[in-house]
Formats: C-alpha cells, sequence, structure tokens
C-alpha cells in the first residue's frame, strides 16, 4: 500500500513539473515561418520566364535559411503555377491567402497581376510583382514593382538612335499595356525623335505584311521601333521576306522570350542589325560584375546547371530585400507586421545578382537598361 502512495505521488511530481516547463515563457518554441507566396507561370508559354523566377525564389530562401533565418524565423516559399493564365492566377492567389495564409506575394506578367490585384488589396497583403508597367503600383501602397521599365527602355534606345543623327522614327507596337508604355514615351517631346508613321497590331498576329508594307514605303530615312515581344518569331522573318533587314531596327526586348533565342533568330536578328533594350546584365560583361553577382553566377549554374537570368537575379534579389525589411521589423517590434513591412521594403538600398535596387515614391525600382547588339552567335552589349 506504502509503495502505492508512493507511486501516485511521484506520478504526480511529475505532472506537475512538466506542465509547469510547458507554460514557462524562457522554453525553446519554434517560431512560425515568414511566408512568401508565388503565383508563377511555371508551365505554359511564358515558362522559360516562370521557371527563372522561381529559381531565384528559391535560392534566395535557402541562402537566407541556410544562414540562420530572421531572428530564428525561417522563410517558407508556396509556389502556384498559373500557367500564364489570369483565371487561374485568380485560384492559385485565392488559395495562397486563404489556405497557405502567406505573409507576403510575389507574382509576374502585367495580365497576372491586373487580374489577382483586388485579392490582395482586399486581403491587404504585400504584393511584389514582375512588370515592366508601373501603373499597380501607384494604385495600392500595398503594391510593389520590380522589372525593368519600358519608358526606361525606351529612353536608352531614342538616345542611341538621336547620337546617330536620326530625328525621326517609326513604330511597329503590339496593342498592350507595356507597348503602350513605349508607344507614350516615343509620342512624347521628351524622346528628342518625332514619330512620323506608327502601326499597331494584336498579340498572336500571323501575318504583318499590311503594316509592315504600310511603314516600309514612307518615310524611308527614319530608323523602326518595334516593340513586339511575343511575336519577334513571327515579325523578323516577314520583315526579311519584305526587303526590310537592309536598315537597321530598333527594338524592345527582342530576346525576351525563349522562342527567339534560336540560330535561326540570331541570322536574322543579326542580319537586321539589330539593335535591343535589355535589362539587368549582359552575359558577355561578367567581368563587370560585382563580387554579389559573380557568386550568384557561379551557385546558380552549379545549382541548376544552365546560366542564369535576369529573371532569376530579380527575384533573388526581392527574397534578400523581403529577409531585410522583415528583420528590421522584427527587430524593432517583435513581431511582423504589414505596416512596418511596407515601410522598410519601401526604403530596399541594395547591390545584389541583378545590380542595385531600389525604390522611387510610386514603389516602381530604379533598375538599369541596357543595349545590346544581335550577333549570329547571339546577343552582347553595346557599348556606347
Amino acid at each position: 500500500m506504502k509503495n502505492y502512495i508512493i507511486g501516485i505521488i511521484v506520478v504526480v511530481l511529475v505532472v506537475l513539473v512538466g506542465k509547469n516547463l510547458w507554460n514557462r515563457s524562457d522554453v525553446p518554441t519554434e517560431k512560425a515561418p515568414i511566408k512568401i507566396g508565388a503565383s508563377l507561370a511555371v508551365s505554359g508559354s511564358l515558362a522559360s520566364i516562370g521557371e527563372e523566377e522561381k529559381r531565384g525564389l528559391e535560392m534566395g530562401v535557402a541562402e537566407v535559411n541556410a544562414n540562420g533565418g530572421i531572428d530564428g524565423r525561417k522563410l517558407e516559399l508556396i509556389v502556384e503555377d498559373n500557367q500564364g493564365d489570369a483565371k487561374v492566377a485568380v485560384s492559385s492567389v485565392q488559395k495562397l491567402f486563404n489556405v497557405d495564409n502567406v505573409d507576403v506575394l510575389v507574382t509576374a506578367f502585367t495580365h497576372i497581376t491586373n487580374a489577382v490585384k483586388s485579392l490582395a488589396i482586399e486581403r491587404g497583403t504585400p504584393m511584389i510583382y514582375v512588370s515592366s508597367v508601373p501603373d499597380m503600383a501607384k494604385e495600392s501602397r500595398l503594391f510593389f514593382k520590380d522589372y525593368m521599365d519600358n519608358r526606361s527602355n525606351s529612353n536608352v534606345l531614342s538616345e542611341r538612335i538621336v547620337s546617330l543623327g536620326f530625328k525621326e522614327v517609326k513604330l511597329l507596337s503590339e496593342e498592350g499595356d507595356s507597348c503602350k508604355v513605349s508607344d507614350d514615351f516615343f509620342l512624347n517631346k521628351e524622346s528628342k525623335v518625332k514619330v512620323v508613321a506608327r502601326e499597331s497590331f494584336v498579340s498572336g498576329t500571323t501575318d504583318f505584311k499590311t503594316p509592315l508594307l504600310k511603314l516600309r514605303d514612307v518615310y524611308k530615312g527614319a530608323p523602326l521601333v518595334v516593340c513586339a515581344w511575343r511575336d519577334e518569331v513571327r515579325v523578323m522573318p516577314q520583315m526579311k521576306q519584305l526587303g526590310m533587314l537592309s536598315t537597321q531596327s530598333y527594338h524592345q526586348l527582342a530576346p525576351f522570350l525563349a522562342p527567339a533565342k534560336t540560330p535561326e533568330m540570331y541570322e536574322l536578328f543579326s542580319e537586321g542589325k539589330v539593335v535591343s533594350s535589355w535589362y539587368g546584365f549582359a552575359e558577355n560583361n561578367k567581368e563587370k560584375a560585382s563580387d554579389a553577382q559573380k557568386k550568384f553566377f557561379a551557385d546558380y549554374e552549379t545549382k541548376y546547371g544552365t546560366k542564369a537570368t535576369s529573371d532569376a537575379a530579380y527575384t533573388y534579389d526581392d527574397t534578400k530585400a523581403i529577409a531585410i525589411a522583415v528583420g528590421t521589423c522584427l527587430e524593432k517590434n517583435n513581431a511582423f507586421s504589414v505596416d512596418c513591412f511596407l515601410e522598410e521594403f519601401g526604403k530596399t538600398n541594395i547591390d545584389g545578382a541583378s545590380g542595385s535596387l531600389t525604390f522611387d515614391s510610386d514603389r516602381s525600382s530604379k533598375r538599369r537598361s541596357i543595349l545590346m547588339e544581335a550577333t549570329k552567335d547571339g546577343w552582347k552589349e553595346l557599348v556606347q
């Protein structure tokens, strides 16, 4: 009987001690991660870009976590494939918000961002989007645009054209938000050249002969500025058929999508002496790369067995900027809050894999635009 009573006392003591330890504030507990949700075009026609953006995020998250996280909290990346489709993107973001309860949203492309922005506003979630159009960032304090800007790209093209003595240009442009930014720049007196003819087309057009002939046969001394990033693979062969490659033309982001990066397209671009706007960095200019860039290039190639693109570098830097903003907020307030995050993210000032990253008062990143010239082997930076 005595042993039985002693046994009960021991059990009670163990329970009491365990309960006390459980309630003690100094007992280490695992802190909740900061969740980054990403709705990206990992499959579909835009997958070559979406996959790069995903890899950049993965590398950034892995690096932050390998260095101990943020004040003991890990970053958690949750990627949903929107297939480059706006309706799928809406469903993917609803899942990221309602099921995964993410703290920050990352997305890309103008049509995708426009489709999901109301969801982010309704929930009050910070959104970093990869698009050349700054309009969404101006709409809400929740949004930051980090990508090249077609106005900046147009400016470097315009400066090149002016430096060669031209005073007039002709425009061939896709009807869309990105090319509208470019057209507006050239139609504005700031461009320093006069637009003497303009033709437009809907993305996916197969026959460009009518608009091209109109442009070919007027103001023959004026160079042609082309904004056709999704349709370069159809525009260039038809320009050759119409004898329009004998004069150099200027393009917005000609080597942007994978179909334009083929030997056949390189041959056409080279024959046309095409000069294109570009963003971030050029592969042939690595000798000028910073230590951060060199490390990123090397780590990326080791991990994925291929060379990094600007798209991967941009999202990698976004992840680092997120971590810095979150860390500052945790240091200040010992908690993550949207208001603090927005204030600190807006102060971002880093030299990262894609170069310098800061934001203007409208929450758009200030990114470097460069010129690329076509060769039969690909593209190289044009040193002016």
